[in-house]
């Protein structure tokens, strides 16, 4: 009796230690599949990221998560980073710019006005936000860094059953030469722009296209110390590459975008297998069974698909809403502000500086394009996963299908 007793406690123990392995390895493999779905993200996301990190708006950093191969980059965070640290530096640096930059506005403000009040009213008013608002954002990409994180592996983790499979898919591909070419022109803007801040009104004027009065920002900047000087070069630069950030923001309804054409070829590939006009039929009651079981599996991964896509966009919005109604009211007044002086300044023949100004304007028309194309991307699939759904035939479904479908 013992030996049999004996026998049958080993063989339960092989059966526990068996499922015990086999829990470890589907925990092991689904911890594998989180990586590869971040590391697919990143890889889309890599313009958007390197342009916000060199810009000072993400403190996050990206790190290999083994010693042993494979080697699967994530994003972390760390205070000691490189990232975290430049990002940090640049909210000390600018407000000590702002500050040297402001016991100079009122004499600047003077030159390009005429004394105008009216005008150097809003001419302050402008500059304070053009300059302003970069800091800010800096300041709320440090404090909520964790909140960011959190939102990067929320993402990671509903979006992983969407585009795991679609490595290939032709709108990601889009998706990464769409951001790879903003990120490369808008620094070659910004940094034209600066250039042209500082130095494009004495090269006019010592050509003979311009006048003195005619160039009254550059010969006010050409009169000030070295250090004045290297201020009206830097400064700008921060305004004027600030709408690189907006490629992280548009980076996610992007996704959900391309995530949502997922699930709808899904739902097409039913309709072409089972046409809407009547109902498949298989002869035989176990094949209609079965078919109509295959239909009601991907009809409902469909709807798990779009229900996650559905929770990404309520986090985005938390998540950024606040930033996204900032970013739009400050390129309105951006826009009207500066084609205000644009149209002012050229009447009065300071052609430079109109030059100049109009980087803001069409930086901030960029800005509003970009974050609007990409919601309005994201509403027409949404309708169209809807519409896809509508046109499924209903006697292919199970009536618990119909009933979460019509």
């Amino acid at each position: 009796m013992n030996g049999k007793k004996s026998s049958i406690i080993d063989f339960e123990n092989k059966i526990l230690s068996s499922v015990k392995s086999a829990v470890q390895l589907s925990s092991k493999e689904n911890h594998n599949r989180v990586e590869d779905i971040e590391e697919l993200l990143l890889q889309i996301a890599k313009y958007p990221i390197l342009a916000s990190q060199l810009n000072g708006y993400l403190p996050l950093t990206i790190r290999k998560t083994s010693s042993h191969p494979p080697f699967h980059p994530r994003i972390t965070l760390s205070f000691i980073s490189l990232p975290f640290m430049y990002c940090f530096l640049q909210c000390i640096i600018l407000p000590l710019m702002i500050f040297k930059f402001s016991s100079l506005m009122s004499s600047f403000v003077a030159s390009m006005t005429n004394g105008v009040e009216s005008d150097s009213v809003t001419l302050k008013v402008l500059a304070g936000l053009y300059l302003v608002n970069p800091f800010i954002h800096r300041v709320f990409g440090i404090l909520d860094s964790k909140k960011t994180l959190s939102f990067w592996k929320t993402n990671c983790s509903l979006l992983e059953n969407i585009l795991l499979d679609e490595v290939n898919s032709v709108e990601l591909a889009k998706m990464k030469s769409q951001s790879r070419f903003a990120f490369f022109g808008i620094f070659a803007l910004s940094l034209f722009g600066s250039v042209a801040f500082t130095f494009l009104g004495p090269i006019l004027m010592s050509l003979g296209l311009e006048t003195e009065s005619g160039g009254a920002m550059s010969t006010y900047i050409m009169a000030r110390d070295i250090s004045s000087q290297l201020l009206f070069l830097i400064l700008p630069m921060f305004g004027f590459s600030h709408p690189l950030c907006v490629s992280l923001v548009n980076l996610f309804p992007k996704l959900y975008s391309a995530s949502l054409q997922v699930i709808i070829d899904k739902v097409r590939s039913l309709l072409s297998v089972y046409p809407t006009t009547e109902p498949f039929i298989v002869k035989g009651t176990f094949g209609s069974l079965v078919n109509k079981k295959r239909e009601d599996e991907v009809i409902n991964q469909v709807i798990e698909m779009y229900e996650n896509i559905f929770k990404l966009t309520k986090e985005y919005n938390s998540h950024f809403g606040s930033r996204l109604l900032g970013e739009i009211v400050y390129s309105m007044l951006s826009v009207l502000g500066f084609t205000y002086f644009v149209i002012v300044w050229l009447t009065e023949g300071q052609y430079s500086t109109s030059f100049c100004v109009t980087f803001p304007v069409i930086m901030s028309l960029g800005e509003m394009y970009a974050l609007g194309a990409a919601g309005t991307l994201l509403s027409e699939k949404s309708n169209e996963v809807l519409d896809a759904l509508q046109d499924l035939n209903p006697e292919n479904m199970s009536p618990n299908i119909q009933w979460k479908v019509f």
